[in-house]
Order: C-alpha cells, then structure tokens, then sequence
C-alpha cells in the first residue's frame, strides 16, 4: 500500500471562524443521517453547550494531512471490499497519529483542547448506546462535524484543496481535518516539537 502525507495548519481566531464556517443547524441535519448520531460520545447529541463550550477559547489552529495514493494502490484496490479495507486503513493510521500529536500539544498549551475529524474509533463498540460512560475519556475528542462546521468550505479556504469521497474506486487522496481550540496564540516551536513538519504545497 503506497501513499504519501502532507500536512498543513491554519491560524485563525475563534469569533472568525465561528462565523464564517459553523452552520450549526444545518450540518447538524447531517450528523441525524449518520449511524454514529447518539451512538458515539464523540458525536452529536453533546452533552455540552457548544456556545458556552467554545466561548473559553480565543484562537483555532487548524490541522489538516492530505494522503496522496499512488496509482499502484488505486488501481490493486478493484473491488469494493478493498476498496473500503484500503481506505479505512490509511485513513485510521494516519488519523491515530494525528490525534495522538494534538493531545501532545494539548499539554503544551495550557487549556487547549483538540478535536477530532469524524467519529471516534478508539473502541470497536462505543459505551454510548448501553448509556455507560466513555471508556478512554483522557484520549476520546469530538469531531468538527459535530460542533456544526461546513468542512466542505474550511479545507477549500483553508488548505486550498477539496474532500474526495470514496465512490467505485479508491480516490486520488484522502483529507482529514483535525483542529486545537487554545486560549493563547501558539508558536511555531511548540507544534515542531510534537513531530509537525508542515508542507507549502
């Protein structure tokens, strides 16, 4: 399996993003659609305000990688069972370790918290649906989508590329968009010291 990732970040603050990118009823219309709604703790519906959650923080640091396939690897993956196996494995490696950097940079920054692309996957079956506890609450982060972001508009804006969906074949790349709401502006240092190297690409 051949790939390559890139990735970049994007600064902003908090009250700019919120208004150019959460349409909050909107894409909430989404998440109902979605089997992991009310079935993952990472998903909607929050147990949290979301206004009052977000109000704590001042600055989004947006953090998206970009999987490029080779064609070796689109072109092997010729059904759809491999298509899907192919996919949910690069997309889950590098998703781990992304979200694995952010929690490092979590103890960076003092007060920041990192948020996730997607459900949680940490547990084969989540806890939600028995009404039981998260498992991992230290390592389980919610998703954008959760919070109402039209991610669609965020990577175009942000990253200059578009989200690919997987359709019959395995698509040119893959986009995962991860994020760290801070109180504080971080510097550059901070993120090279966790193992983000950044591309202009």
């Amino acid at each position: 399996m051949g790939y390559s990732v890139t990735y970049r970040m994007d600064e902003m603050s908090l009250d700019g993003f919120i208004e150019k990118y959460r349409e909050k009823e909107k894409f909430l219309e989404y998440c109902k659609a979605c089997p992991n709604y009310n079935n993952k703790w990472s998903c909607p519906e929050l147990s949290f305000e979301v206004d009052d959650f977000l109000g704590s923080f001042n600055y989004i640091y947006i953090v998206g990688a970009k999987m490029t396939l080779d064609r070796e690897t689109i072109e092997a993956a010729d059904t759809m069972e491999k298509v899907k196996a192919v996919g949910w494995e690069i997309l889950e490696t590098v998703k781990g370790g992304l979200a694995d950097k952010l929690l490092a940079m979590e103890k960076k920054s003092e007060g920041s918290v990192s948020l996730a692309a997607g459900g949680c996957t940490i547990c084969s079956e989540c806890t939600r649906p028995e009404g039981k506890p998260c498992r991992f609450p230290q390592k389980m982060r919610h998703s954008l989508d959760s919070f109402g972001v039209n991610l669609s508009r965020l990577t175009e804006d942000a990253f200059g590329i578009s989200i690919l969906w997987i359709k019959d074949k395995l698509p040119d790349y893959f986009t995962l968009v991860h994020a760290l709401l801070a109180k504080e502006r971080i510097d550059e240092s901070s993120w090279s010291e966790v193992g983000f190297k950044w591309s202009n690409q």
